[in-house]
């Protein structure tokens, strides 16, 4: 059922530890008796070979000194993993990522450590693309090409929501560059003021990790027409495969993608004038 290390699990295994530190004869079976299971169904638990309903998670829970705070812990990790019911599985994993932000802040606040800070800064930033990926669905995706030699094409994902079905303004785009097989994607995720924040996850490696974007674009305006397609009156981002940066407007249409600004080179001689940048794809 996958090796991820669920909070459950923890508990359970923490739990038996605990106990047979302080007794060497507690057994897995005596656990399992306490707990009111077989050993079979305890082992394949801790395993995570077997699942655990809701109401088996209430009673393992009434055996277990935790505090309040613990058995809701418990409660959510059990339902984010095991829920046969799509909508309760949802919310309880994003119930999980809105605490572990909300600690993740706390925590950042009283340490001073920049380490620490950029290393939780980052997690907060992966927490809110999970978000946006787990509350999220497809509702259609746009292609764009390059017709020059050197080809290039860019998806845009627009996105709706996964239970009313209404289109969202948040969206994803991919790009893709053929002569160096590299591609990069950036979550365009909208925030209570209405403005946006971006983020880009690494040139793509084999891996998707995701990573925070420059200041400029983390309050981001963005105007949308009747499909839904977004104007970006100013965004700057790194030229995939190139150590160069581009600050300009981009824009999709119904018939193509354009984006208009100034090159920069980075590490570059100061004496060296910005260029002008276009890029003009088309949706076939």
């Amino acid at each position: 059922m996958g090796n991820k290390s669920l909070y459950h699990i923890k508990i359970l295994k923490n739990t038996l530890l605990n106990r047979q530190k302080g007794d060497p004869k507690f057994s897995l079976r005596k656990f399992a008796h306490l707990l009111n299971v077989s050993p079979t169904t305890l082992s394949h638990i801790l395993n995570q070979k077997k699942g655990i309903s809701e109401s088996l998670a209430v009673s393992i829970l009434e055996k277990l000194s935790l505090s309040n705070s613990e058995k809701e812990d418990f409660l959510l990790s059990v339902k984010s993993a095991h829920s046969r019911n799509s909508k309760v599985k949802l919310e309880s994993t994003l119930e999980i990522a809105a605490r572990k932000k909300k600690s993740l802040k706390r925590e950042t606040s009283v340490n001073r450590n920049e380490i620490l800070i950029e290393t939780e800064n980052f997690l907060l930033e992966t927490l809110e693309v999970q978000e946006l990926v787990l509350r999220t669905q497809v509702h259609c995706v746009y292609k764009y090409f390059s017709r020059a030699s050197d080809l290039q094409f860019r998806l845009l994902y627009i996105l709706k929501d996964r239970f009313t079905g209404k289109v969202v303004k948040d969206f994803i785009q991919v790009t893709f560059k053929e002569s160096t097989k590299q591609a990069a994607t950036v979550y365009f995720i909208k925030k209570p003021n209405g403005r946006f924040k971006t983020y880009f996850n690494n040139v793509f490696d084999g891996t998707d990790r995701v990573t925070g974007l420059v200041p400029e674009n983390q309050n981001t305006k963005i105007k949308f027409d009747k499909h839904h397609l977004p104007t970006i009156p100013l965004i700057r981002f790194l030229v995939l495969g190139e150590n160069k940066h581009v600050i300009g407007k981009m824009k999709y249409t119904q018939s193509e993608f354009l984006i208009e600004g100034k090159l920069i080179e980075l590490d570059r001689d100061q004496n060296i004038p910005d260029q002008k940048y276009v890029l003009r794809l088309y949706r076939k």
